[in-house]
């Protein structure tokens, strides 16, 4: 993997972007090189692309741009001194972006106002993106729930029978009945990590790495996955569901195969971080998922779907 230090990041922000970067700051990310780009006056994102092609990274780019002009609280591409949003450096795609202010929801305990705003977002952000397409859209990624079965050799290299029996039901029952669902772009990575808080107040969603034209209540199921793995506690799952659901109405259908979504979602996490740690065993933030997915998955088996969903929507009524 290309690398780029601080030092040639600096150069490269002055020279293409005319930014002078007085601190650079390491940002989490799964395979990016992320870094906050602080100056005199205001922060942006600098972003360095490993793997993705540049059609996925337009794709990203005017997904951002659509939301931008609907008024989405989102990050922004910069144009380089060029006019370009994509700067091609060392085999790396090279982006600025405009920082959101705040600090990312992480593990720490919300009020209910909080986690409501949260799903709120995600449901604003996909609903937004229903009239939004682009070539790429419908393009394979393992981070698609519709497209979890790229995840079987992983699965099978895991050997896990709880997991394995997830990806069967996935496959035999889940799958068919996905297919009549609503579909169009979504953010596809709405959780705590990517959703930003500003004095007490969610202000914005970040990271589109993982937008793909799927199932839109493929949406809500990566969001509650997500901060079930920190937080093994419908409660909070369901203030999250009550703001989702406060902007977009989902059908019978899609609230029958939430609780199977959610299920796949980790358990694919599971096995696919298991085998990237194996390739990458010095990434802490690809770690971060195995032990959280094993624990979050083994709790959620003395739950019947349907007791699922009667603690995520009975609770979110009580608010």
């Amino acid at each position: 993997m290309t690398s780029l230090d601080d030092a040639e990041i600096k150069r490269i922000l002055k020279e293409e972007w005319d930014i002078d970067a007085d601190e650079l700051h390491v940002l989490e990310g799964y395979f990016d090189i992320n870094r906050r780009v602080v100056t005199r006056d205001k922060s942006f994102v600098f972003k360095a692309t490993v793997y993705d092609s540049e059609d996925i990274i337009d794709l990203q780019n005017k997904a951002m741009l659509h939301l931008r002009k609907k008024g989405m609280s989102v990050p922004e591409p910069i144009p380089n001194k060029d006019g370009k949003l994509i700067v091609k450096h060392a085999g790396l795609l090279l982006r600025v972006l405009t920082w959101i202010p705040g600090e990312q929801m992480g593990k720490k305990d919300w009020p209910p106002e909080v986690l409501r705003q949260a799903g709120a977002l995600v449901a604003k952000i996909d609903n937004a993106l229903a009239d939004f397409d682009h070539p790429s859209a419908d393009h394979e990624i393992t981070a698609d729930i519709s497209q979890a079965l790229i995840n079987i050799p992983y699965v099978e290299e895991l050997d896990d029978p709880d997991v394995t029996q997830i990806f069967h039901e996935f496959e035999k029952q889940v799958l068919p009945a996905l297919q009549d669902l609503p579909k169009h772009v979504i953010h596809n990575d709405g959780h705590q990590h990517n959703l930003v808080v500003n004095n007490g107040t969610v202000a914005g969603l970040i990271d589109f790495g993982d937008m793909v034209k799927t199932q839109v209540i493929n949406g809500l199921a990566v969001c509650l996955a997500t901060f079930l793995l920190i937080k093994q506690d419908f409660a909070t799952a369901a203030h999250l569901y009550t703001g989702y659901i406060s902007e977009r109405s989902i059908n019978a259908a899609e609230q029958q195969l939430l609780p199977s979504l959610i299920k796949t979602r980790i358990a694919f996490l599971l096995a696919e971080a298991s085998h990237e740690t194996k390739e990458h065993p010095d990434n802490e933030y690809i770690k971060q998922y195995i032990g959280a997915s094993k624990k979050t998955l083994q709790w959620l088996r003395q739950f019947t779907d349907k007791e699922i969903l009667e603690q995520l929507t009975p609770s979110a009524a009580r608010g």
